[in-house]
């Protein structure tokens, strides 16, 4: 069975973050988690209009206690029962949130995307983004809706896990997700894409082509996996 000692909840206090949060109790209910709500601010700065030119930094102690006060009064309910330490900190959010989760030895990060509107290039928040690229250890956040979900978060049916062709690429990663839909009595699916030919005519003459790929990497995986 996997372990999740520390599950760390980055808050923003936006709808979509709290959004998330029945999911995250889900998770450290189920394997016995403490939960870390960390918020991190960045230095705000203000100009003065009769010095042009002239910034003024707001105190990052003041800053850091105004989002402390508030988180403390954050998901009082929805976290009752579970082991909980609130954080506030100031600095670069996604920067703050990788190094907190390397130096505290986090074990998984729940965070949603906070992006919306009708590009998918946007779609993914900036912060999310860059924690995604740079954590060590894996990272939940939630799909790409315009809405937060509303389906009930205690039971996982279904884990997709997308694959390489080489051993060492997918190997980790697949014995992770097999563990992890063990854990949860879930079915796992395992995907690898073959690039398609998207030319005219060049695509309806590679179909058979394309067909003998896929079933060599579907033979190669299913040696591996």
């Amino acid at each position: 069975m996997l372990t999740f000692r520390q599950i760390l909840y980055p808050m923003d206090f936006s709808e979509r973050c709290l959004s998330a949060a029945p999911f995250v109790a889900a998770m450290a209910k189920r394997y016995g988690s403490k939960i870390t709500l960390l918020s991190v601010i960045q230095p705000t700065a203000w100009a003065d209009a009769a010095t042009p030119g002239a910034a003024y930094f707001i105190d990052p102690e003041t800053l850091r206690a105004s989002v402390a006060e508030r988180l403390e009064a954050t998901l009082l309910p929805e976290f009752a029962g579970i082991e909980l330490v609130r954080v506030a900190m100031v600095g670069d959010p996604a920067s703050t949130i990788v190094e907190y989760a390397r130096d505290h030895r986090i074990d998984l990060i729940m965070m949603p995307t906070h992006g919306y509107g009708p590009f998918r290039r946007m779609l993914l928040g900036s912060v999310t983004s860059k924690v995604l690229h740079d954590a060590a250890c894996p990272v939940w956040t939630g799909a790409h809706a315009e809405v937060p979900p509303t389906h009930s978060p205690s039971g996982i049916k279904t884990v997709v896990c997308a694959v390489e062709r080489l051993p060492e690429q997918c190997f980790p990663l697949a014995k992770w997700a097999a563990q992890f839909a063990k854990d949860n009595g879930a079915a796992l699916r395992l995907v690898h894409v073959i690039p398609a030919v998207e030319a005219w005519p060049e695509r309806q003459l590679d179909v058979e082509f394309q067909e003998t790929l896929r079933k060599q990497a579907r033979e190669e995986i299913e040696k591996t996996l």
